[in-house]
Order: structure tokens, then sequence, then C-alpha cells
């Protein structure tokens, strides 16, 4: 009966940036089909999968959703649901204590496991037994195939009159200045495309070459796997908020400082020669 508990939907990657090693857990009170349709604002749960393999306490980030309505099952009339009020009390607590959402996560983490792949699992939460529960699951298709090497980034440089409010889903903006040059096929000046954010440097046809073999040769410099590291914290961090970012990126520095590439990054360092990733 999560009609008198709660449920929600749960992601085995970060469903904005495509980052695999994010538990996304979303719940809200009363049956599942209004997280799914988006009617209701859920609340929010991210898990970290390394620190939750190694045994310990992973939630990097809870957010508070609005619940204002659920969908319970009904016994009158000819639909078997109705909607219903969700009383002021129940909108300002979480649908999950920290130990439920930490169980979601390992079953999570067990069905990735065995299917192999990022998955889009369904709960649910029975009111009555305090029992959780999968319902079902099936593999993510979106983000999964993302390029994670690949950052996109996307800035708003007018505003206008509000017309609607609410919560953001993904990171894209200006889709109509897109659709516009697409289907146009207009050619853009180097200094508009600057200026619209398509590109982010400009230099004249003479010192092209020389400035992408500066920036070519500041890259090659940095360790593969800190580059990698970094673009996930430019991808993740500005999502959360302030008072968990800190021990999110603390756990990948320590994690890089630990590995061979860290290892060898501080012994080239403390021995002034160059370190084994840098190509002369």
């Amino acid at each position: 009966r999560s009609d008198r508990g709660a449920s929600g939907v749960m992601f085995t990657l970060d469903t904005e940036s495509g980052f695999k090693d994010m538990i996304l857990i979303n719940g809200s009170w009363g049956l599942g089909e209004y997280v799914v349709k988006g009617i209701v604002t859920p609340d929010e749960y991210k898990v970290f999968k390394p620190t939750l393999r190694a045994g310990y306490d992973a939630i990097i980030a809870k957010r508070l959703g609005s619940k204002e309505k659920k969908l319970i099952y009904s016994s009158e009339g000819i639909s078997p649901t109705k909607e219903a009020v969700v009383v002021e009390a129940d909108r300002h607590r979480y649908v999950l204590n920290d130990s439920q959402v930490l169980r979601l996560a390992k079953w999570g983490a067990i069905i990735e496991e065995h299917y192999g792949r990022p998955m889009d699992i369904e709960w649910a939460f029975d009111g009555e037994t305090q029992e959780l529960y999968i319902v079902q699951a099936r593999p993510e298709t979106v983000q999964a195939r993302r390029d994670i090497n690949t950052l996109e980034e996307y800035v708003l440089l007018e505003k206008g009159k509000v017309l609607c409010q609410g919560a953001s889903v993904g990171a894209k903006i200006g889709a109509g200045k897109a659709r516009e040059f697409f289907i146009s096929g207009e050619r853009l000046p180097a200094d508009q495309a600057y200026r619209i954010g398509l590109v982010d440097r400009v230099y004249p046809d003479d010192k092209l070459d020389e400035e992408v073999d500066k920036l070519v040769k500041t890259v090659l410099s940095s360790g593969p796997q800190a580059i990698k590291m970094a673009k996930e914290l430019i991808a993740n961090v500005p999502l959360m908020p302030p008072d968990q970012f800190k021990p999110y990126t603390a756990e990948m520095i320590a994690a890089l400082r630990k590995s061979d590439e860290g290892q060898e990054g501080m012994d080239a360092f403390l021995n002034k020669r160059k370190p084994n990733w840098v190509i002369e």
C-alpha cells in the first residue's frame, strides 16, 4: 500500500550530467504515477557510489520537494485512484530517512551490476508494513548514451518577461536561437559566435595554429585522469547544495591522489622531473 506510504524512481547515474558514480533517488507521498509524470515536485537524494561500496554513509545531497498532492487508491466511483491533498506537516518532511535512502541505493547498485548498465528503477514504500520494494527496473537510455568526456554549458544572455516558474529540467537553454540558425543556415561571424557562447575563444588566422599548440601543450601536461575528474566536478558540483559539494570534491581529490597517476605526479614533483604522461 504505497498509497499510504511513498514511492518514486531511482537512477543509477546522475540524470543531469550523466555522471555514473552517482545514484539519484526521487520520492513523494502516495502512488508513483505523479512522480513519473512530473505532476509533483518530489524529494531528491544523491548517493555517491564509491563511498557507498566502501560501507560509509554516502548521501551527498538532499533536497526537500513541495509534495503538495498525492495519488491514492479510491473505493468510490469508477476510477481506481483519486487525488488527495498532502497535509502541511508531511510537505515539510522527507518521505525517506537516511537508512532507507542507503538501502535503496545499495539495491540500485546491485541491480546495475547485475544488468551491466545504468538503470531506471521504480520503488515503493508500503505505509502499512513499513517495507521498501523494488517495483520494476529498465535500462536508462538518455544519459547512458552521452559522451562523458564532452562538457556542454549554456549561458543566458538576455532576460524577458517571466511566463511561468518551476524546477528546471536539464541544463540547456537558448533552444530557440539554435533552431533559428539550424533552419536558416546563416553563417555567423566569429565575434557574434563568441558573444552568444557558441565558441570559447577567437583568434586571428595568423595566430590560430600558435594558440592551438599552446592549448594542446597545456592540456597534455596534466594527468589524463585528473582532466577526466575535473570535467566530472565541473558537471556535478553546480548541481549540489553548498553544504554538500565540499565533501564530494574532497572525496574525488583524495581518490585521485591515492591513484597510480596521483602518486606518479607527486613523485615527479618531489624529484623535479616530468611525469610519465608528458609527451615531448
